[in-house]
């Protein structure tokens, strides 16, 4: 693997990797569903759930409360077009050779 590496869920569910700069150039992220799940951490008083966009007139996943709190801001921007929670993991080799992401 040279370079970083996209891993998303296709429209139909399927998970593909593929070189980031293709990825970044044809995939609308916007549209896809988080690549994994966020997890659930009892000791937090807030967890995981959905925003509801102005933006894109759907919900949009949350994994936390700053989270949530990004997504209003960019929620009320009017240069913002899209937003996703986690439709993109990137990967890539540490100079040891050990894939990270």
């Amino acid at each position: 693997m040279g370079g970083f590496e996209a891993v998303f869920l296709d429209p139909e569910g399927q998970m593909v990797q593929q070189r980031w700069t293709d990825a970044a150039m044809t995939v609308a992220f916007e549209n896809l569903p988080p690549v994994s799940a966020f997890p659930v951490v009892p000791e937090r008083h807030w967890g995981p759930g959905f925003w509801w966009s102005a933006t894109t007139g759907r919900h949009v996943a949350a994994g936390s409360n700053a989270m949530r709190v990004q997504l209003m801001v960019l929620d009320g921007d009017a240069d913002v077009t899209g937003l996703a929670g986690r439709p993109v993991r990137l990967l890539w080799r540490s100079p040891r050779g050990q894939v990270r992401s």
